[in-house]
């Protein structure tokens, strides 16, 4: 009587309790273990595995430079993330239907890229903010190579940004270079380079406080 009793006080409780703690354990575990895997899972990639990541910078409202600047990324490598960035900036942001990276984005798209390898930044206001805004996307990839796209004219200034907002990573110019014949093309770099030299310098003049952030 005694030992049927012993056995019955160690006999496991299969009570809906017991079934529900044992289920919720199981469950704790499979977290712990499975954890990191589920987070390449979410991430869509693995932290460090890509060399490079391509910063695309936007061109305002000037759709042409857009596509310009998205050709020029997929010609250096289209195996890569790209991350498109710019909002509605300029004076006549206000009359874009869509942001800089967006459209950018949508160019990439057009162009072949899967959709994962796009990251879209679609909150930076200027030059400055490009970088600043898109940090913490670079730093979730942690590539050695930031590349930067944007015009001739336009380089120096993206880069000198890039090198104090990201000094942990190998900064590489990627300016676009449309053909001599390319009239279009040549107008508009004539035209930022007409900006950098003109608008840029004056409105640090009068706006020192703005760190030679305005776009």
């Amino acid at each position: 009587m005694l030992r049927s009793l012993s056995l019955i006080s160690v006999a496991p409780d299969y009570s809906y309790f017991y079934i529900s703690d044992r289920v919720l354990l199981l469950i704790y575990r499979a977290y712990i273990i499975y954890k990191p895997v589920n987070y390449v899972l979410f991430m869509g990639e693995e932290k460090g595995i890509y060399d490079e990541v391509i910063l695309v910078l936007g061109a305002g409202i000037v759709g042409y430079l857009n596509k310009q600047r998205a050709r020029k990324a997929v010609e250096y490598n289209k195996n890569t993330f790209i991350i498109p960035t710019g909002g509605r900036g300029g004076f006549l942001g206000r009359y874009m239907k869509k942001t800089e990276a967006e459209q950018i984005g949508d160019y990439l798209c057009e162009l072949g890229i899967e959709k994962r390898l796009i990251r879209v930044e679609s909150d930076a206001k200027d030059t400055k903010d490009n970088f600043r805004k898109s940090k913490s996307l670079i730093d979730l990839i942690h590539p050695k190579k930031v590349v930067v796209v944007t015009n001739k004219a336009h380089m120096k200034r993206a880069v000198d940004y890039a090198k104090n907002i990201l000094p942990e990573y190998e900064i590489v110019a990627c300016p676009t270079s449309p053909k001599w014949y390319n009239i279009i093309g040549q107008f508009y770099e004539f035209s930022c380079f007409v900006y950098e030299k003109t608008k840029i310098p004056i409105e640090n003049r009068l706006y020192p406080e703005a760190g030679s952030s305005i776009k």
